[in-house]
């Protein structure tokens, strides 16, 4: 079986844009776990694509270049169509992430990716809180205009169809963020909780779930948080947990594969940030906190619509830093 993996940030979908050095540093890492755990199942052929600048050396990974004169999407479809499965890493921002899959699906080819429209649902912060909000899943709530102007709280404001910390801007109150985000169809705000800032591993197949591992999430401490860490499994996984995802899948049964599930831990209630159809930053760490190859749980719910009936865990607790 041949699986094409590619990640759009280093595997040449910027190949005529500047790379950023974050993004790359966290697209490599992604990039590098996902083909390692993949190069360990029996009876896999890999390919990936690279852009130019980007050097990663994998043994057995056979490996595409993409110049800055290249189409990346054209290139992909050609690979993606002498190979049997598809592996998309890519952010959801300006949407990217649906695009890619769109196109993928439109020339019939198999993904181990959400669907377009799950991805669509999940990259639209507002559209997605309604979602939850409907299925009785805890979410942060956002304030209209009018609520900007009274609100005395702190508020958190953040690109409504953005990825990860993209964004991310604190105000002491509502109608200081208001300025700042005025453009209601580009932006939203929300109440700023203190708590614990975390993430489940998820995997997902036909709206069931299980959870990977619970992680932490390390935040900077200023009024423009970007995640500067993840604690990989560092806390038990419970009842609570596992219901919340299967929660979740219920909610948007496209889901499939790894999906990561942001939320704020107020007082033992987990509030839902947002939900990542994708593979997350904690997926690098999870090969070692896992007793099974994350890699091939995933292709199991795809290929065989396969979910394991528990997940066997270790008691370590993996980093992974993005400073």
């Amino acid at each position: 079986m041949r699986i094409f993996v590619t990640e759009f940030i280093v595997g040449g979908g910027l190949a005529n844009h500047p790379l950023p050095e974050g993004l790359k540093q966290e697209g490599l890492m992604m990039l590098q776990a996902l083909l390692s755990d993949c190069a360990c199942i029996d009876d896999v052929e890999l390919q990936t694509s690279l852009d130019f600048r980007v050097k990663l050396n994998l043994e057995g990974v056979e490996t595409m270049t993409i110049q800055a004169d290249d189409s990346y999407m054209q290139l992909v479809k050609q690979v993606a169509s002498d190979c049997d499965y598809t592996w998309i890493i890519a952010p959801e921002s300006e949407g990217v992430l649906e695009q890619m899959i769109t196109e993928l699906g439109d020339e019939n080819l198999k993904l181990i990716n959400s669907d377009a429209s799950s991805v669509r649902i999940c990259s639209d912060k507002l559209i997605c809180s309604q979602y939850m909000r409907d299925a009785d899943i805890a979410t942060i709530p956002i304030l209209d205009a009018d609520e900007l102007e009274y609100y005395q709280g702190s508020v958190i404001a953040k690109k409504r169809y953005g990825a990860g910390c993209e964004g991310l801007r604190i105000f002491d109150s509502g109608i200081d963020a208001k300025s700042y985000a005025q453009d209601v169809h580009q932006w939203i705000v929300q109440p700023y909780y203190e708590g614990q800032h975390k993430s489940l591993s998820v995997l997902c197949s036909n709206g069931d779930a299980r959870v990977l591992s619970c992680n932490q999430q390390i935040l900077s401490q200023d009024d423009q948080p970007i995640l500067e860490a993840c604690l990989v499994n560092q806390a038990e996984v419970t009842e609570y947990n596992e219901g919340l995802a299967v929660a979740v899948a219920k909610c948007f049964p496209g889901l499939k594969a790894y999906v990561g599930i942001d939320f704020v831990e107020v007082n033992g209630k987990a509030y839902v940030v947002e939900i990542n159809p994708r593979l997350s930053t904690s997926y690098v760490g999870l090969r070692k906190v896992l007793h099974q190859n994350p890699a091939k749980l995933c292709i199991d719910t795809v290929m065989k619509n396969l979910m394991p009936k528990n997940v066997e865990r270790n008691k370590d607790l993996i980093e992974v830093s993005l400073g």
